[in-house]
This record gives structure tokens, C-alpha cells and sequence, in this order.
């Protein structure tokens, strides 16, 4: 079973925006990097497996809407098994003007974008470690 902590209505409340037509799948990959950034914690839960303490819920619900933001800005569709379907732009041109940008710039914008959807954004991250929910390391008890 997988945890949603948040709604689509939770998501617009957060990013201001309407929320695209596939967000329900974008919350459920949000909130599987959220499992996965805080399976090292310690948290009281209920019978569904969803934290009981508001605080934490509240840090995890905000944690799930703002990676949830980054997988819509980056166009990321769990539907398609992951695709990304933003290119990176390498370079622009208005009229006879053109600007071509470094490959390091268009190959950082495509390494930030698979981490993206490979782990938890930068944001999303410092939520849950304000929260004391983001560990790297195992309890250590005694």
C-alpha cells in the first residue's frame, strides 16, 4: 500500500496553482520519496500508517507538495514509467539573435532532473530536516 500525504487540493494550496490533470499520480511519486527520505525515523503512526503527530503529518504533507511541484515543473508523468517529456534547451534564438548555452549547463540541468525523480528536491528535503524528520544515519539506542 502506498502513502499519499497530501491531496490535490493540499497541492494548490501550497503551489497556488490549479493542479495538472495527473496529479494524483505526481502526489503518490511525491509521497514515495517522502517514505523513502524518512524510512530511517522515528514517528508515532495510526492504524493506515499515517504519523498521528500534526506536526510531522503537516512536514510531510509540505515535503510531498513541494517535490510534487518540481516533478510538474520538470514535466515527469509516473504514468509513462517515469519519462520526462521537458527537454533541456541547449540553446535560443530571437530573430537573428542566438545565445547557445555550455554543455556543463545543459548536462547540470538534466543530472538535476533525474535526481529529481530520483530522490527528494533540495526544498522538500530541508522540510523534513527542519521538521528533525530527514536522518542518514540508523537510531543508535544505548
Amino acid at each position: 500500500m502506498v502513502l499519499v500525504y497530501a491531496t490535490s487540493m493540499d497541492y494548490e494550496a501550497w503551489t497556488g496553482t490549479t493542479p495538472p490533470a495527473n496529479i494524483s499520480p505526481i502526489l503518490r511519486a511525491a509521497s514515495l520519496a517522502v517514505t523513502e527520505a524518512t524510512e530511517l525515523c522515528f514517528y508515532d503512526t495510526d492504524s493506515t500508517g499515517l504519523p498521528t503527530d500534526t506536526t510531522v503529518l503537516k512536514a510531510f504533507n509540505d515535503a510531498t507538495c513541494c517535490h510534487a511541484a518540481a516533478l510538474v515543473a520538470i514535466n515527469y508523468d509516473p504514468t509513462t514509467g517515469g519519462t520526462i517529456t521537458t527537454s533541456v534547451k541547449q540553446s535560443k534564438g530571437i530573430g537573428s539573435a542566438h545565445i547557445t548555452y555550455a554543455q556543463a549547463d545543459a548536462d547540470a540541468a538534466a543530472t538535476a532532473k533525474a535526481r529529481a525523480i530520483t530522490g527528494l528536491v533540495p526544498d522538500a528535503q530541508r522540510i523534513l530536516r527542519n521538521a528533525g524528520l530527514y536522518r542518514t544515519a540508523p537510531w543508535v539506542v544505548g
